[in-house]
């Protein structure tokens, strides 16, 4: 099969490679539609440490079912599909518990790093266990079921938050994953505009101006849009704020900011943070 393999640091081939066979309790996928995520972009130099090459990446992809283990059910060839992006082993004490994020054989679908190494979906074909498998409802296309994974983190993000009807949020950063939130937001019944740019914009902006200026945006917002000047008078933006943000590595300023900005009685909720 093909796939696209990173070589070295910033540097891709298209190569071919044997086409994965699914061990007992995984399936095959025909992959329609993948996904490049910021972590793919901001990994691809190993810089991240989580995409040591060689490997292939690519972990928001949907597809169609092509074979099935011997130990599957529920599952049938021809499925649509779309997958979760973490891989967890379902029998230690957090799986049973939920708390799949903490299970101690963890992986990541399309990451390599010191501990493990799982290919991606940047091919024609992928494996992966059928209880990491998400069902595409009718109707629904390939590129819109690629994006199960992002969208997940952003209403998981909102449903943290536990936005009121009618209060006002701010999303800092109007990536990929900023525009979801934002429109989960809406979707919540958040009140107003809800507030995005660029992150590194956003803090730098704070401390130019004091903590005066933001940029509001609507629903319709799209990547690189500049919004409208948005004054909270360095009093805060009212009532409780929901915020997800990606914190630049060793800037406290920048986590400052973001507090200053809420103002008092609020609450926010930080998705990552990069460094100490």
């Amino acid at each position: 099969m093909k796939v696209l393999e990173l070589v070295a640091p910033s540097q891709f081939v298209v190569s071919e490679k044997p086409k994965p066979v699914p061990q007992p309790d995984e399936v095959l996928i025909k992959v329609a539609c993948c996904g490049i995520c910021g972590s793919d972009v901001h990994g691809m130099d190993n810089s991240s440490g989580r995409r040591i090459p060689p490997m292939i990446m690519g972990h928001e992809a949907s597809g169609v079912i092509e074979k099935i283990g011997l130990e599957v059910s529920g599952w049938s060839e021809g499925d649509r599909v779309s997958f979760d992006s973490m891989v967890y082993c379902g029998k230690c004490e957090h799986c049973e518990r939920g708390e799949t994020n903490l299970c101690h054989e963890r992986q990541v679908m399309g990451v390599s790093c010191q501990e493990f190494k799982r290919d991606g979906a940047f091919a024609e074909w992928v494996v992966v266990p059928a209880r990491i498998l998400e069902r595409i409802p009718e109707g629904l296309g390939f590129e819109e079921a690629a994006f199960t994974e992002p969208l997940a983190v952003a209403l998981h993000a909102v449903n943290l938050v536990k936005v009121q009807s009618g209060e006002r949020a701010l999303v800092v950063g109007s990536g990929l994953i900023g525009l979801l939130v934002i429109q989960a937001l809406k979707r919540a019944g958040a009140g107003g505009p809800a507030v995005g740019g660029n992150k590194r914009d956003f803090f730098a902006g704070i401390v130019r101006r004091g903590g005066r200026v933001l940029r509001s945006f609507g629903s319709d917002c799209k990547r690189g849009d500049q919004g409208e000047a948005f004054d909270f008078g360095g009093g805060g933006i009212g009532g409780r704020g929901g915020l997800f943000s990606t914190l630049p590595r060793g800037e406290r300023r920048a986590f400052e900011s973001v507090v200053e900005a809420l103002g008092r009685r609020s609450s926010f909720w930080v998705g990552e943070v990069v460094g100490k």
